[in-house]
């Protein structure tokens, strides 16, 4: 593994092993990060879309939070 530079991410498992008489066959899987290359990510432009935000929208999204978030409780009365 030090030879290939490989740094295991999980368990090593071994797939296949098999000993005959002149030779000796041996399979393991090594689960490894992949190699990324993120490229000229910092030349990627996008555009802020535009919202259009009111009173009337926020005061109507606060009621749902709080339809949502409300609790019942039962009174003995």
């Amino acid at each position: 593994m030090k030879k290939n530079n490989l740094s295991p991410i999980a368990d090593i498992k071994l797939e296949k092993y098999e000993n005959n008489e002149d030779n000796v066959e041996v399979v393991f899987t090594i689960p490894v990060l992949p190699e990324i290359n993120l490229g000229d990510y910092k030349s990627v432009k996008v555009e802020k879309e535009a919202l259009d935000v009111n009173d009337e929208k926020v005061n109507a999204e606060i009621e749902i939070m709080r339809s949502n978030a409300g609790k019942i409780k039962r009174s003995c009365r």
